[in-house]
């Protein structure tokens, strides 16, 4: 597919609000509207500023957190579970039941501000402090369902979920269609278009889908101005066999023309989905950047089958890091258990010569854990490193939890990462 570019638009668009559900435990902790407000007042979590009546009669609070007001609408309703809602995270039965057959809930409505991760930590905190026996979220925003466990440790987090927390990638067919459409659900509420896939293999649609998490990735973590237009060049991914991945987009209703308007995703069945978003495309090569020569992800073909790298930004490096240092009394915890298998990522130097090539000057690796002593850990390399000459596979270092940026932890069932700890602790 070629395409000639007009003027380029950008991924900014106005932010819709942010709705996400609370569901408590038990409905009584939030029926009194004085206990709601004593909570607010009490909590160390934010500043609680005041609150006020909507022209609906729903109590909008104002609160300050980190030197940013928000303002955050409550609005006591029905709960309703729709049935193409993502249960996103593992419930125990008997907690998967309550959140099904709950009654009543608290929905949250809030604008974010710039910094849309922050935001978002935000929501979570004042949906904890309203109820602190949280049995579930739903984020009506991103189409989501959430542990309660996952949301009250978020909420007493310092540092921000992770980015994928925000929006959901959906997949749709159906036995007519021989395609699936991908898209997702949540990114408007942070002021960036929402990203397609379309007339994607049925076969092996799912391999496609780091892409358009490290697109969305690019899009949360980075000012407006940093992000790419439509038509210009972002890098995204490597393949197995480290060829860089370049995307780009451009507006649905520029690339619906190209299809079927009978397709899943094409003119007919996007009418239920108005929001403004661009469509995922690739670019082979230079030359095919000069010509504005623009071609769906399926020519990647085979190699997407294998696992592709995603390049994290910056931001989403240190957020990272950040959280596996806070939680790391929970890798502690659970890393040396004779059933787990335990893994860390460390940050290290590189050579003088990779320093440019470097993002922070450090190569980010992979070491089993073998000993855990006070702050320090003794760690065997499990990969080769790239820019590191004097290290190979299979050596054993000692290290500190001040260069760790991440961790994994193996069950017989499951893997756990910083993000997801409430596995262990549900």
């Amino acid at each position: 597919m070629a395409k000639q570019l007009r003027e380029r638009q950008s991924v900014e668009i106005e932010k819709t609000l942010s709705y996400v559900m609370g569901v408590p435990r038990n409905k009584e902790d939030i029926l009194d509207i004085a206990t709601l407000v004593e909570r607010l007042k009490e909590t160390s979590l934010f500043a609680y500023r005041g609150l006020d009546i909507g022209e609906e009669g729903d109590p909008i609070i104002s609160l300050n957190y980190e030197g940013t007001d928000y303002l955050v609408q409550l609005i006591l309703e029905d709960v309703e579970v729709p049935e193409l809602f993502r249960i996103n995270h593992r419930f125990s039965q008997e907690d998967y039941e309550i959140l099904t057959q709950s009654e009543i809930g608290i929905t949250t409505a809030m604008k974010f501000s710039e910094d849309v991760m922050e935001s978002y930590l935000v929501q979570l905190k004042v949906i904890y402090t309203l109820m602190p026996d949280l049995i579930g979220l739903i984020d009506y925003s991103a189409e989501r369902i959430y542990s309660g466990v996952w949301a009250t440790l978020a909420a007493q987090s310092k540092v921000p979920p992770s980015p994928n927390y925000l929006y959901s990638i959906q997949a749709v067919s159906n036995e007519e269609a021989d395609c699936v459409w991908m898209h997702t659900h949540g990114l408007n509420r942070c002021g960036r278009i929402e990203l397609e896939l379309l007339d994607m293999d049925k076969e092996n649609y799912q391999d496609y889908s780091a892409l358009v998490q490290g697109f969305a990735d690019r899009l949360l973590s980075k000012p407006v101005e940093e992000i790419a237009r439509e038509g210009e060049a972002q890098f995204i991914a490597y393949t197995h066999n480290r060829e860089s991945i370049v995307a780009t987009w451009i507006p649905w209703e520029s690339a619906v023309g190209y299809y079927d308007e009978e397709m899943l995703g094409g003119a007919k069945s996007h009418e239920e989905h108005g929001w403004p978003s661009g469509v995922i495309y690739l670019y082979l090569n230079e030359e095919d950047y000069q010509n504005g020569k623009l071609v769906a992800p399926n020519a990647l073909g085979d190699q997407l089958h294998d696992n592709i790298v995603v390049f994290f930004s910056d931001k989403e490096t240190e957020r990272m890091r950040a959280l596996a240092q806070e939680r790391f009394e929970y890798f502690r915890k659970y890393a040396l258990n004779k059933d787990y298998h335990s893994i860390v990522k460390f940050g290290l130097s590189v050579d003088k010569e990779y320093e440019e090539n470097s993002c922070d000057g450090r190569e980010h690796i992979w070491f089993e854990i073998l000993e855990i002593n006070g702050n320090k850990m003794k760690a065997k390399l499990t990969q080769e490193p790239y820019m590191i000459k004097n290290l190979k596979v299979h050596d054993i270092l000692e290290l500190d939890v001040e260069q760790m940026t991440d961790w994994l932890i193996y069950t017989p069932e499951f893997s756990v990462n910083p993000d997801e700890i409430y596995l262990l602790e549900g």
